[in-house]
């Protein structure tokens, strides 16, 4: 049977590991506000239920503490109710970075809506690594969603420590060049203005060259025509004339 100093480390413990986990939801809650802007609901929540929870515990600390071992109710009740706890700090943590993602995910889709995909991959590198970030990161959440007993605190640690920093990079890249892709979108624009005009301008050249080469070829025809007529007449007269001196001759 585990002695009374046991028993309190594993209370001490488990109290530690609550805290840990509200701090860090904490931490995650603070910094997707600062994306955001405003408070995460589903988030805030969530640190509402645990600390409805920690208050429940608190109420049986001291019965918990002079229990006298693990097995007595006392202690399994107050243990349960600080796992509890730290499962509600969980998935508020969760839930700040489930928020985040879909920011950031907005966030891409705007620029591309803006920009478009081409012209942005053209010029900021970090794109193309942002669009790969963001598909291990939708599947890594929704691995989790289909397997919350087996891999929820493992995937979203692995979104924490390692995905989100990179993501935050990412998009400050894009947020930081924004001017840059501005000005570049504007002269893109600009440019394909320019080529229009100037297809339109080649079109109205071309026809306008092809109706004078028609008219110009109307009015050779014309006077070629008119040119024949004007021969065969002078023959025809000149034929007349011969004949009719001939005649007088006789």
């Amino acid at each position: 049977m585990p002695d009374s100093n046991q028993l309190n480390e594993r209370i001490v413990r488990q109290l530690r590991d609550m805290l840990d986990a509200w701090n860090v939801a904490e931490q995650t809650m603070k910094a997707a506000e600062r994306c955001h802007g405003a408070l995460i609901e589903a988030s805030v929540n969530e640190l509402r239920y645990a600390g409805r929870r920690i208050m429940d515990a608190m109420e049986n600390y001291e019965a918990a503490v002079a229990a006298p071992d693990f097995e007595d109710g006392e202690v399994r009740g107050f243990l349960t109710i600080l796992s509890e706890a730290s499962q509600f700090c969980k998935r508020a943590h969760h839930d700040a970075l489930d928020a985040t993602i879909l920011y950031f995910g907005t966030a891409i889709e705007e620029f591309e809506r803006e920009f478009g995909p081409g012209l942005i991959a053209t010029h900021i590198d970090e794109y193309v690594e942002f669009r790969s970030l963001m598909r291990e990161t939708d599947e890594l959440i929704v691995q989790a969603r289909r397997n919350r007993s087996q891999s929820r605190d493992a995937n979203y640690a692995e979104i924490s420590e390692r995905l989100l920093p990179e993501l935050k990079r990412c998009h400050q890249a894009l947020v930081g060049n924004q001017v840059l892709l501005t000005d570049l979108y504007e002269k893109k624009i600009e440019a394909e203005k320019r080529s229009r005009r100037d297809v339109w301008m080649d079109r109205a050249v071309g026809f306008l060259t092809g109706a004078l080469i028609a008219v110009i070829g109307a009015i050779l025809t014309s006077a070629l025509a008119g040119s024949e007529l004007t021969e065969g007449s002078a023959r025809a007269n000149a034929s007349f004339e011969i004949e009719r001196q001939s005649g007088q001759e006789n």
